[in-house]
């Protein structure tokens, strides 16, 4: 097996767990660890090439984290027309709460989150 076949099962792998535990997208975890690694807050092109995502998938992306409470879009300091996504507590802890109920082998509750349900 290549490694890209091999990566492409994993990735399957890892989003039916978190869909059978109900818990949000691979890709929702992917931004808050980017945001959590650059120290809370990126621009959202920032953020776009740390994901090797296309700016329209990450701006939906982001609207159904910031929907959900997880991040929040500031106005940029040294750039007033710009803006920062950060992720807030609530998504740091949501984030942390699913990766040790996910390593246990069950959601928080047995019911879908509110993140899961926007998806």
């Amino acid at each position: 097996m290549s490694c890209r076949a091999a990566q492409r099962q994993a990735l399957a792998a890892i989003e039916q767990a978190l869909s059978a535990a109900k818990l949000p997208a691979l890709a929702w975890y992917d931004v808050l660890l980017e945001l959590e690694r650059a120290g809370g807050s990126l621009r959202p092109f920032e953020l776009e090439r740390a994901m090797l995502l296309a700016q329209y998938n990450l701006s939906r992306l982001i609207e159904r984290l910031e929907k959900a409470g997880y991040v929040e879009r500031r106005t940029c300091a040294n750039d007033r027309r710009g803006q920062v996504i950060a992720i807030i507590p609530a998504g740091k802890n949501h984030a942390a709460a699913d990766v040790v109920g996910l390593r246990r082998g069950h959601s928080s509750g047995g019911r879908r989150s509110s993140v899961a349900e926007t998806n």
